[in-house]
């Protein structure tokens, strides 16, 4: 068992969040000491950890408490809709992985073709791109990366 301070220590999130999170349900009512003072149990800290690690994905603070309220014993296979709704969200996270890499490759290629010069962005801003894009990227397959 330990104190909020400890578990805010522990999980990286604010004594205020883990009230939050507490006072809308995410988080079973914690115990408390003889004084009032919250104490977490390593249950608790686990769910703090997999609310950290779902928040990491983009999921809603509404959407994990179905995760949360799983048996410690259960398995996803247990409980399809629990599953399906897991796996939906993993597809919209490998589409964002592929949106962002499609970027960070759009932006190597401008570094590799020095069109990226130290200055505002408005400066120069008519000027003409320095020779053909890289055989690895061009505008035909950013736009068909990203529209597809």
């Amino acid at each position: 068992m330990v104190t909020i301070k400890k578990a805010s220590q522990l999980t990286g999130l604010s004594e205020d969040t883990l009230r939050y999170y507490e006072k809308i349900g995410l988080l079973p009512r914690v115990q408390r000491m003889d004084n009032g003072r919250r104490i977490y149990s390593q249950e608790d800290l686990y769910k703090l950890q997999l609310i950290n690690c779902l928040k990491k994905t983009g999921m809603p603070l509404e959407d994990m408490k179905p995760y949360l309220d799983m048996p410690p014993d259960a398995t996803m296979e247990e409980l399809p809709e629990l599953y399906d709704l897991m796996m939906s969200h993993r597809e919209r996270i490998q589409k964002q992985m592929q949106d962002l890499q499609t970027v960070l490759d759009f932006i190597d290629a401008k570094m590799e073709e020095g069109l990226l010069p130290d200055r505002k962005c408005t400066e120069g801003a008519s000027r003409e791109p320095a020779g053909p894009p890289k055989e690895r990227f061009n505008s035909i397959n950013l736009h068909q990366k990203v529209t597809n």
